[in-house]
């Protein structure tokens, strides 16, 4: 079921000292965990202008919202194919249901926490969606149904396969602190519009994804992948539903 190099760097994590709210975690070899990360990070963003190239004949905004969508259904493809070997040890993790009860509580948390400091910041500053959320605006106008399965599921899943199992657990294994401030900040900025225009609004909404990129670290720490994936979910699903609902009324 295993290969025998697997086994072996399975069994040197394992034989580390655990955390009790580390027994959630999958243990993974270390290679596994840098595919996870560099796929996750790099691959999306090479699938991606792969497929706009294969798209220049369509209009620029079909070619950013279809191109989106595909990329991360390759993506999902690419970073689950990994764990074909491990499927009795995620089928085991995915029988945890009090992670999906505490995932929930926090995906609720991340949607009050961004909805209080949005409507803070309203206070003192002209407040205006960040390129990441205009980009989903558009790819949800054009593909409505397709977006809230590939946004709201597939996305929340390869962002955890990449920045919590990748990210969190190759870093994890040195530094604990570092883990969580780098999968934090890593994540957020993975998010940041660095090519905007408006500079000043991307820094201004940086906060929200930092606070979710925390929220969502602490939940994998503590509940597993299961409890990460369900928070990010839970957050995603609810934008995603709010905007095309917004979207179909106004049209």
């Amino acid at each position: 079921m295993f290969n025998e190099s697997d086994n072996q760097d399975n069994k040197i994590e394992q034989s580390e000292p655990l955390l009790k709210s580390e027994r959630t975690l999958i243990p993974l070899p270390l290679w596994k965990r840098i595919y996870l990360f560099l796929v996750g990070s790099i691959g999306v963003i090479v699938i991606g202008l792969f497929i706009t190239l294969t798209l220049f004949s369509l209009p620029q905004n079909y070619q950013i919202a279809l191109g989106q969508n595909l990329s991360y259904v390759i993506l999902f493809v690419a970073l689950i194919a990994i764990f074909i070997g491990d499927l009795p040890r995620v089928l085991v993790e995915l029988k945890k249901l009090h992670s999906y009860f505490y995932g929930f509580l926090i995906g609720l948390a991340i949607i009050g926490i961004t909805s209080a400091y949005t409507n803070f910041v309203n206070l003192f500053y002209s407040y205006e969606v960040s390129d990441n959320e205009t980009t989903l605006r558009n790819i949800i106008t054009l593909y409505p149904a397709f977006s809230i399965i590939v946004m709201g599921i597939l996305g929340p899943i390869c962002e955890e396969l990449t920045y919590r199992i990748g990210l969190f657990g190759l870093v994890k294994k040195y530094n604990l602190v570092l883990a969580f401030v780098l999968s934090t900040l890593v994540f957020a900025f993975a998010h940041f519009g660095f090519t905007s225009k408006t500079i000043i609004n991307e820094l201004v909404n940086l906060p929200v994804y930092v606070f979710s990129g925390f929220l969502l670290t602490f939940a994998y720490h503590k509940y597993g992948f299961v409890g990460s994936t369900t928070a990010h979910m839970t957050n995603n699903l609810v934008s995603v539903i709010i905007v095309t609902i917004s979207i179909l009324n106004n049209k």
